[in-house]
């Protein structure tokens, strides 16, 4: 990534039963600062199992991720006891996922609980919370294009989400959802 200049870089995975947001130093201990990102050279974001068991579900893997937060400075975010997904949208300013999780997946139901919100603005390579980012933005002046749902703070639940494709900053076009426009 550093070697060949890899800018706007996002990992987008899952597969491990659990809600994760870091950023991507070369070194999380030497070179990298947790509070403002700074030596990050990517993102990644996991989303959280839908119907598997949570990895983190038992009580010496709780202990365990309590732990790994702890340690790992530049992780941002990390829930594991929870099913759910995430909701990405993603636009030439800015990558932000939201997580929701279900209270079961053992019958249909329509409740979910927004439980974590991180954005990426372009160039930056480092996550913040939307919350940071909108004290950042209201400092600034006008409120960013790339902070989402002024109602997440308040854990209010936007539109239901509807797909459209976005241009990538990255040149392909992608599927992206926005929750809070109605798009």
């Amino acid at each position: 990534i550093e070697q060949i200049k890899v800018n706007n870089l996002a990992v987008l995975t899952g597969d491990i039963h659990s809600s994760w947001a870091m950023d991507v130093p070369r070194n999380p201990f030497r070179g990298y600062t947790a509070r403002t990102g700074a030596g990050s050279l990517a993102v990644e974001l996991v989303t959280p199992a839908v119907s598997s068991p949570p990895f983190f579900a038992g009580a010496g893997m709780r202990e365990a991720s309590a732990l790994l937060r702890l340690a790992a400075p530049h992780l941002k975010y990390l829930e594991g006891d929870s099913r759910g997904y995430v909701v990405m949208d993603i636009d030439r300013n800015a990558i932000k996922a939201d997580w929701y999780f279900v209270p079961t997946v053992d019958r249909r139901g329509d409740e979910e609980k927004h439980a974590a919100s991180f954005v990426c603005e372009r160039g930056s390579s480092r996550l913040a919370s939307t919350c940071i980012a909108r004290r950042r933005a209201r400092r600034q002046g006008p409120r960013s294009p790339s902070c989402g749902c002024r109602a997440n703070c308040s854990g209010c639940r936007p539109a239901r989400n509807t797909s459209r494709p976005a241009p990538s900053p990255w040149g392909s076009p992608v599927t992206a959802s926005c929750r809070w426009r109605g798009e």
